[in-house]
């Protein structure tokens, strides 16, 4: 059954010691919090839990050959060797009542074989009956350890067709209003840091697990993965659009002179503007030799160098940045600077838009096969379209894998009549006048 250990850490909720012994208060690094009244303080929660997971997972040469050797399978096997699991708080800020009704829902979903390694994290809306007066959503994922050493470690019952392994469970939680779906992706990005520190290990036995140190950031999660957003905008203002450019082509970024949270922020907020983790077309199996070697295809690198107190961004592209990125960045400085989540919402809408101008111009593209003049109405949407650069760039890398040869040839022919034009800034110069 689950169990939590005597010697778990517990940290004051005002105040936390960092690694680099800096004194973070905790609930006032959100500028939400200060322009919150009392009330709203009074009822805001954040924090997180991290606990250790003794799991026994089957080994994979074990599985009967003439079973379908499919993830579900393999996740019922797992399930059915973790009957009785060990759950050990060994970290958290929350207060011991909140940690100890959050312990009892993640233990049900364990229970249920709801939480999966190797899989995204799970996000979930607590009522206010479980966590707080109000209700609180909570992020959490199951991150894989190494395997356990079970020399003396005769309370420890293992089958011959499986093998005990350390993961740890890693849970945030923290207000409704503060949406933390909209962070998910950054959420993911954050805890695979863990799971890179943690493959390194083979066993507990020759390489101790020393939480303090793979997991000190943890006590930092909302100003990391939420607020950095908010630290963006306020320091380029409207040159966030070169960030944003630099995303929505999947260019490269070179950093230089600034310190690691900048660089951390930056790089964060530019793998959130990239569209790669929505455009996933079909690739046709003839086709992977071409993706492979668009893969191996050196990306464009701009480089961003600061001096002092300014910076400046350096473009290894002559074309200018993408109308879309003007508007996108004007639209999160006129906004709330302090909001966090109306930043990223910003955001989202954004990349939704950009979709959907490559859905329309696909439209096009195909209609032309048939239709010369679609072909023409294919170049008036482009001439109009805020987004058209990016909107191409991603259409004629889609075309290599996984578009016929016909919409291919139009793509070209595309291609030369908007560098006879002079390319999309003389076409956008033109369009102004």
């Amino acid at each position: 059954m689950a169990g939590q250990e005597e010697s778990c850490k517990r940290e004051p909720k005002s105040k936390i010691e960092s690694s680099d012994n800096v004194t973070v208060e905790d609930d006032f690094s959100d500028p939400l919090f200060d322009v919150m009244d009392s009330e709203e303080k009074d009822m805001f929660v954040k924090g997180y839990c991290l606990y250790k997971h003794m799991t026994n997972r089957p080994l994979t040469s074990s599985t009967d050959d003439t079973k379908e050797k499919t993830v579900i399978n393999l996740l019922k096997d797992e399930s059915a060797s973790n009957k009785n699991f060990s759950l050990s708080l060994l970290n958290t800020d929350l207060e011991a009542e909140q940690e100890a009704r959050l312990q009892d829902f993640l233990i049900k979903r364990l229970t249920r074989s709801s939480i999966y390694n190797n899989t995204s994290g799970s996000l979930a809306t607590l009522s206010h009956e479980d966590i707080s007066e109000k209700p609180v959503m909570c992020y959490y994922k199951l991150i894989k350890g190494p395997k356990f050493d079970l020399e003396n470690q005769s309370n420890v019952v293992v089958n011959e067709h499986s093998t005990c392994c350390l993961d740890f469970l890693v849970c945030f939680v923290v207000s409704e209003t503060s949406n933390l779906y909209l962070f998910q992706q950054e959420l993911e990005r954050f805890c695979k840091s863990y799971e890179a520190s943690l493959s390194s290990l083979v066993q507990v036995s020759k390489t101790e697990v020393d939480i303090s140190k793979i997991f000190k950031d943890l006590v930092n999660w909302y100003d990391i993965n939420v607020l950095y957003v908010c630290r963006c905008t306020k320091l380029f203002q409207l040159e966030l659009s070169a960030l944003i450019n630099t995303g929505l082509l999947g260019q490269k970024l070179s950093i230089l002179n600034c310190n690691q949270q900048q660089k951390e922020d930056i790089a964060r907020f530019v793998d959130v503007c990239s569209l790669s983790n929505l455009l996933s077309s079909p690739v046709k199996e003839s086709n992977h030799k071409i993706l492979e070697n668009l893969e191996k295809k050196p990306k464009e690198v701009n480089t961003l160098t600061f001096s002092d107190l300014s910076f400046k961004f350096n473009f290894a592209s002559k074309e200018g940045i993408c109308e879309v990125c003007n508007d996108w960045a004007k639209t999160m400085v006129e906004g709330e600077q302090d909001n966090p989540v109306f930043l990223r919402q910003v955001m989202e809408n954004y990349k939704l838009k950009v979709i959907q101008d490559m859905n329309s111009l696909k439209r096009l593209l195909r209609e032309a096969e048939a239709d010369h003049y679609a072909l023409f109405r294919s170049y008036v949407f482009l001439s109009k379209c805020v987004s058209s650069r990016i909107v191409m760039e991603h259409i004629r890398q889609e075309a290599e894998t996984s578009m016929t040869k016909e919409i291919c040839d139009i793509i070209e022919v595309l291609d030369d009549f908007i560098a006879e034009k002079g390319g999309f800034s003389e076409i956008y110069l033109q369009k102004k006048k």
